[in-house]
């Protein structure tokens, strides 16, 4: 055998930068030989072009690839060929064949592929097996994938690097990136316009595109197309003829071809057979004259003959026939001619079928027609009886020539008449094209073309003989009206001249058809009864109505129910109830039915099995109430079953009815409802067995479960086997599971000493009972309890122990009693003597020591303390003086409860070790909740390990594990409290130990509440009741001792003397209820400005006198003073009223200023007067100049209360000037007075004097009235009407009757009261807005213009200024003075004219003295001015001529 040729391969160095690869390789012929050499030069360093890729000439290789494809066996091997050849020619790796599948619409990869084992680089090639592998997995839709473009564009397609391309479009690029293929090429194969293949190639490296390579390939796969399309065609010419040849030789019918003279030109097996020779060829040899070697009747192939001619085509030509032996056969032939060009009948082909059998059985058939047991009919194709048999008459009771001539369908039952016609009557059929026979084919011999046409499919296009095997069963009206079921066959004989009919044989099976009715009914009840016993069987609570679902469907009526009885009531009711679809539920109007409404129903049910109702009108007389229900609800008949308890009871009924009348209820139906009655009937009286045993069970469990003693048993070794609730919840437990659970040691789980255990079982085994065993044992919190535990052994059939049980009784009430009880009687004894202690014990805090002492011996507790509700600084102390107000604190005065502090007053240990707590108590401040128990007078008892992370924590500090706090209450408010701690145990206190420390805490609080009344008499004589202050006898005792202790320490101290400025007026005017609050708030403010160690003591009235002692300078004293004054500047908030007042205060120290107290006293106060005079507001420090000026103004002040009688007061008047006009346009009234020994006194020192003893409100009528008297006068004399301005003091504003006495002045002086015009102050305005408001209101509706005097230097709240309605704003004259020098100033001037415009009101300046300041105002728009740059105060006179004189006079 020749091997294998190879392929060889050397390089070729061409020139110095360029490598190329040489190919050679042996070309074979199919038989093998070598008949040429090719070979492949190849430039592999760039691959740039395909020009040189060849040496031989391609038609060379064109011819021999060629050559080799057209040799091939097959079209599969010829492609492995060509893309062999393709891949070695043009240095391809890897080549495969993608072939369209008509079938799928998809094309799917070909066998044929090559792979070579070396690359173009001489490397072996990887596992190109995988790739192929995956590829003959994959198909393509045409357009999708590299085969599937090329298949549709029909063109090639290159690929430089598959590897780097989507997978969407290069499916298989993991695997081609994991075995290196990169470059790919898909080329079609095209042949006569159509696509052949695609052949797809690919190399391991990637390859620029490269036309050239292209066209290289595609130059060698056209050459092949038309070899390739010739192979296919052949491939497909041999299939085909192999197809048809195994038709015709395995077909079950002969198959023959003859000439017309009757001999045979081709013959199959079957045909053999059928005549019986052993091979067609002795057939075709031994047969030379067919019509008479043949036919038994030569005439009947001469009709053959003559049939063809006719029609071209015979179908089931019947013919008896001789075989080779000589016996006598019946065929059936199908025949067709075949023709030439010119019409001439050249042959004969068809099929021949051996139809003696069947023969022989239509003999028979016609034979037993006649006696036949069945009925046999002919029908005409549409359904008319042609033909009866005689035995209709018995079956049906009809004679058959009645029906001759009927139509079938008019004796069939009217349900079944649509079968009936499907199945017996034919189907039109559609109408077939004439087969037209083609001469040609008779010139084309070859087997497989003549055996086209005797195809099964081209055979059976003729008249359908088949036979109805499938027999149909319906119902046939019987001569008497009845219905018969019959069983037919038919076979339709249409097309047989011997018959031309629909054969139809029918047997009568109605007894069947009700026998297999009553079996079939049998078998659905015994399957509903099966599955209904399931349904009780597997839920102890059946779903009763899928019971009835199975009980109603099974019986195939419309409704299935259940009644159940109450027969306390008397009632029954529809408890279950199923409907078909078809019928409507009743169970709504069978609800509570009266059973005495029933009667007859009543007792059937008691003495019948079962109540069989067919027909509700049968019903008796007596059942008239039952019949009218049940016609009621459309119900025609019905069968019922009764229901029965243990007790044979009747409980209910079971039972279905149905809207139609039936014949009579079956066996089956009766049996089926026994059968689920008597399933009802036993779950009934079993839930009534269960429902007694759930009783009693429920009983003794309920005596297990709700005993008071614990009840267990155990086994030997120590774990419980069974517990009840009792026991588990003595332990601790949520559930006696639980306990069982955790509890599988008891002697070292649940003993607190196991020894305990050990000596109750030896107790146990030596006296077999064991009661009242005390023992200490853990619960599961690991609180030790007390229990006493009555037990018996339980032993086994041979004596040996196997457990023990009994009952178990926590006594740890009793034994804490027993403990209680011991200590009760040593703290009775310390209680009494602590309490001796506090009766006798004149020192409230030495007693107060030595009972917490006492209290803590008898308790056993570490640590004793008494906690006040208190601060500090300000608590009530024991046995030494105060001057803070000694009422006891309590919370019920304070707005936060969480602001409470408790401080520890009284502390007592039991060793140094212990420690104190010394300060606040902390636990009670961390928690409200506890102060607030306390507040309520309950005691609060505490243990760390129950307490929050943060409490724990302060308990650890304080070194106590467990305390109780007993509340101290005083005159019935809480006070405080006691407290008793433990550092050692978690203790806890029993409500007898309470009930003791709870008395000591009564005697605590009655020592307290009696220190505190002593207390409160010594403060009553000390301090002024109205602000708590302290008062003058303080004062008296302190002052000397303080002058003496800065004597010895050679320090300073002073005494202030402070007054309330305008107290008087708001006293007066708002009422003393008002003032005295006024009174408290200002003390209030003061104290909280002084040192703790300053006294403020309330001299009477608005003054007050203070001592501040260790004061170092002047300016220390001086600071302190302005620091009071500050506090009094904002405002009081007083039964909604906003007052505004200030302080005076006069300085006097020790020793510059006195070295006694009188003399300190009244230098302060002489200061004091000198800060009065000066317009308050202010303090003053004592010098001796003050001393004459005070005697000064006292004599002012004592003379001003004549003053007015004395006639020594008199007015001036200013003017006011508009620069615009240069007219006057108001006057000012100002008051002077005349001392007849003092002189003019200005009004700067007698108004504050005035103010000070009311003389200003006199002083002020008389000025009012006066103005308006003088500007009546100008009028009467007939100068020009101006308004005249009158300042109203501050206590002549608060008047209450202001408003009607100016209205009665301006009455008297018949003065319009436009031409009057009033100023009130800042101060004055803002002292009562509401008040102001109202006035003003008043003025304006009299019309009288009001103005806001010395704007700026007050307390006005734009607000108010907003809300008040002046008509003019008149600007201070401090603000005038420096408004050309002063940017400020000026900026503060042009806010409040910009102000006073924009509020509409009319702007003045006061005290203008120089033209710079006129005309600063006149570039701010302010044209009002008064001052002495248009005049001073004048006299009436000259005020009366520079009226007369004033028109332009400005």
């Amino acid at each position: 055998m020749q091997s294998t040729p190879t392929l060889s391969q050397s390089y070729l160095p061409i020139s110095l930068s360029q490598t190329n690869s040489v190919r050679r390789r042996p070309m074979q012929n199919l038989e093998g030989s070598i008949c040429g050499i090719l070979g492949l030069c190849q430039d592999i360093s760039k691959r740039e072009s395909s020009k040189e890729l060849m040496n031989p000439s391609r038609a060379s290789v064109l011819q021999q690839l060629t050559l080799g494809v057209a040799q091939a066996e097959d079209f599969d091997t010829a492609l492995s060929l060509a893309l062999r050849q393709v891949c070695e020619i043009a240095g391809w790796d890897y080549g495969e064949a993608w072939s369209f599948n008509s079938e799928g619409g998809y094309l799917e990869c070909s066998p044929a592929w090559y792979a070579g084992k070396i690359n173009a680089l001489g490397r072996p090639l990887p596992e190109i097996g995988k790739f192929r592998q995956q590829s003959e997995t994959l198909t393509f839709l045409p357009g999708i994938g590299l085969p599937g473009r090329v298949w549709v564009q029909q063109k090639p397609e290159w690929a430089t690097d598959a590897s780097q391309l989507p997978q969407a479009i290069f499916p298989r690029v993991k695997l081609a990136r994991k075995l290196g293929i990169k470059a790919a090429l898909g080329v079609p194969i095209l042949a006569n316009g159509e696509i052949l293949t695609v052949l797809v190639f690919f190399m391991v490296e990637s390859h620029p595109e490269d036309w050239g390579i292209v066209e290289q390939v595609s130059e060698l796969l056209r050459g092949l197309g038309s070899v390739l399309f010739q192979k296919r065609a052949e491939e497909a010419l041999r299939k085909a003829e192999q197809k048809y040849r195994n038709i015709f030789e395995r077909s079950i019918e002969g198959m023959f071809q003859s000439n017309p003279s009757g001999e045979y030109l081709l013959v199959n097996s079957t045909l053999a057979h059928i005549y019986g020779y052993d091979s067609p060829g002795e057939v075709m040899n031994s047969i030379r004259d067919i019509q008479h070697q043949l036919y038994v009747d030569p005439s009947r192939r001469q009709e053959l003959n003559h049939l063809l001619q006719e029609k071209d085509a015979v179908w089931d030509f019947q013919s008896q026939c001789y075989r080779k032996d000589g016996s006598i056969i019946w065929i059936s032939e199908n025949a067709r001619t075949i023709r030439d060009a010119n019409g001439k009948i050249i042959a004969y082909e068809g099929t021949v079928k051996d139809i003696t059998d069947r023969k022989r059985a239509e003999e028979r058939f016609a034979a037993l027609v006649q006696n036949s047991s069945d009925t046999i009919a002919i029908l005409s194709a549409d359904g008319k009886i042609l033909y009866g048999s005689p035995s209709l008459d018995r079956i049906l009771g009809y004679q058959p020539d009645s029906l001759l001539g009927h139509c079938l369908l008019d004796y069939v039952h009217p349900e079944d008449v649509a079968m009936v016609r499907e199945v017996i009557l034919p189907r039109p059929k559609a109408p077939t094209a004439k087969r037209s026979l083609h001469p040609c084919k008779f010139n084309n011999p070859h087997p497989s073309k003549i055996m086209a046409d005797f195809s099964p499919l081209t055979l059976n296009n003729r008249p359908d003989f088949s036979l109805s095997l499938k027999p149909i069963e319906y119902r046939f009206r019987h001569a008497d009206g009845t219905w018969v079921y019959l069983e037919s066959v038919t076979n339709n004989r249409l097309d047989d001249p011997s018959i031309q009919g629909i054969v139809v044989n029918s047997r009568d099976i109605t007894e069947r058809k009700e026998a297999e009715e009553q079996l079939h009914q049998r078998l659905v009840i015994e399957a509903a009864l099966s599955q209904i016993s399931r349904l009780f069987v597997s839920t102890r609570e059946p779903n009763f109505h899928k019971i009835l679902a199975r009980v109603g469907i099974a019986a195939g009526v419309e409704r299935a129910y259940i009644f159940e009885f109450d027969d306390r009531r008397g009632q029954f009711s529809n408890t279950y109830e199923w409907c078909s679809t078809a019928a409507i539920s009743q169970i709504q109007n069978r609800q509570n039915l009266q059973s005495a409404d029933f009667p007859w129903l009543m007792d059937q049910l008691s003495v019948l099995e079962i109540l069989d109702i067919c027909n509700v009108q049968w019903l008796p007389k007596a059942a008239h109430a039952e019949k009218a229900f049940f016609l009621s609800q459309n119900i025609q008949s019905l069968l019922i079953v009764p229901l029965f308890s243990q007790e044979e009871r009747l409980v209910g009924f079971l039972g279905f009815d149905d809207r139609q009348i039936q014949p009579n209820w079956s066996a089956s139906h009766a049996q089926l409802l026994r059968v689920i009655a008597q399933m009802l009937s036993s779950y009934y009286q079993r839930k009534q067995t269960e429902e007694a045993l759930r009783q009693a069970e429920r009983k003794y469990r309920s005596i297990f479960e709700n005993a008071v003693e614990g009840i267990f048993q155990t086994t030997p070794s120590g774990q419980y086997l069974t517990a009840n609730p009792m026991l588990a919840a003595i332990y601790g437990y949520d559930s006696p599971e639980e306990l069982i659970e955790v509890l599988t040691d008891i002697e070292h789980q649940l003993y607190v000493d196991p020894h305990r255990r050990s000596e109750f079982r030896r107790l146990l085994q030596e006296q077999e009972t064991v009661w009242g065993f005390e023992s200490q044992v853990y619960r599961r919190d690991r609180r030790i309890i007390w229990i006493s535990e009555c037990a018996r052994t339980i032993r086994d059939s041979n004596g040996e122990i196997i457990g023990y049980e009994g009952t178990v009784v926590d006594i740890t009430q009793r034994k804490q009693a027993e403990a209680e009880l011991h200590q009760r009687d040593n703290l009775l004894l310390g209680v009494a003597q602590a309490m001796n202690h506090l009766l006798t014990n004149t020192n409230t805090a030495q007693a107060a020591l030595d009972a917490l002492a006492t209290l803590g011996e008898a308790a056993g507790v570490d640590r004793v303390y008494i906690c006040e509700l208190s601060n500090p600084t300000t608590a009530y102390n024991f046995g030494c003086s105060s001057e803070s107000d000694p009422t006891l604190s309590s919370c019920s005065d304070c707005t936060s409860r969480e602001h409470c502090q408790m401080w520890i007053r009284f502390e007592w240990t039991r060793t140094p070790q212990v420690g104190f707590k010394n300060g606040a108590c902390s636990v009670v401040q961390l928690r409200s909740s506890l102060l607030n128990t306390l507040l309520v007078g309950e005691t609060v008892s505490l243990i760390a390990q129950n307490l929050n992370p943060a409490e724990q924590q302060l308990f650890a500090q304080e070194g106590t594990r467990s305390s109780l706090m007993v509340p101290i209450l005083v005159n019935n408010e809480f006070w405080g409290y006691i407290g008793f701690d433990d550092i050692q145990v978690d203790r806890p206190w029993s409500k007898s130990e309470v009930s003791i420390l709870s008395a000591i805490a009564a005697s605590i609080g009655g020592a307290l509440h009696r220190h505190h009344q002593e207390e409160m008499i010594r403060h009553q004589a000390y301090h002024d009741r109205l602000t708590g202050l302290p008062n003058r006898q303080l004062l008296d005792e302190r002052l000397p001792m303080a002058i003496a202790t800065a004597k010895q320490e050679k320090e300073q101290l002073a005494v202030m003397f402070l007054d309330l400025d305008r107290f008087k007026i708001i006293n007066d005017t708002l009422g003393h209820a008002v003032g005295d609050e006024l009174l408290q708030t200002a003390a209030s403010r003061l104290r909280s400005c002084l040192r703790d160690s300053d006294i403020i003591v309330r001299w009477g009235g608005d003054e007050f006198i203070l001592l501040l002692e260790g004061i170092t300078s002047t300016e220390d004293a001086a600071q302190i003073a302005q620091r009071l004054l500050e506090c009094l500047r904002p405002a009081f908030e007083i039964e909604g009223n906003q007052l505004y007042i200030t302080g005076s205060i006069g300085l006097a120290l020790y020793p510059r200023d006195g070295d006694d107290p009188e003399t300190l006293i009244k230098n302060a106060d002489t200061a004091l007067y000198r800060v009065k005079e000066q317009g308050r507001n202010h303090y003053q420090i004592y010098s001796p100049a003050m001393s004459s000026e005070a005697s000064e103004l006292l004599v002012l002040d004592n003379s001003l209360h004549e003053a007015l009688k004395r006639e020594e007061f008199f007015l001036e008047f200013q003017p006011q000037v508009n620069l615009k006009t240069g007219a006057v346009v108001g006057m000012e009234a100002l008051v002077r007075w005349q001392h007849p020994n003092l002189g003019l006194v200005p009004p700067h020192t007698f108004i504050p004097i005035a103010e000070d003893n009311c003389e200003i409100i006199k002083l002020g009528w008389w000025v009012l009235q006066q103005a308006i008297a003088q500007n009546k006068t100008w009028q009467d004399a007939g100068l020009p009407p101006i308004r005249m301005m009158v300042n109203l003091s501050t206590r002549q504003f608060h008047h209450p009757d202001l408003v009607e006495i100016i209205s009665q002045m301006l009455g008297e002086a018949k003065l319009d009261p436009h031409w009057l015009g009033l100023e009130i102050s800042e101060t004055t305005a803002m002292h009562d807005p509401d008040l102001t408001d109202n006035i003003l209101r008043q003025f304006r509706t009299m019309g009288i213009s009001t103005a806001i005097d010395d704007f700026g230097i007050g307390y006005a709240s734009l607000n108010y200024l907003k809300k008040f309605c002046f008509q003019t704003l008149k600007i201070d004259k401090s603000f005038v003075w420096d408004i050309a020098l002063n940017a400020k100033e000026a900026a503060i001037v042009s806010a409040i004219i910009t102000l006073g415009q924009k509020l509409n009101m009319s702007v003045v300046a006061e005290g203008v003295e120089t033209a710079v300041q006129r005309d600063c105002l006149l570039s701010l728009d302010c044209y009002e001015m008064q001052g002495y740059l248009f005049s001073p105060s004048l006299g009436s006179e000259e005020a009366t001529r520079l009226l007369a004189q004033s028109q332009g006079l400005f």
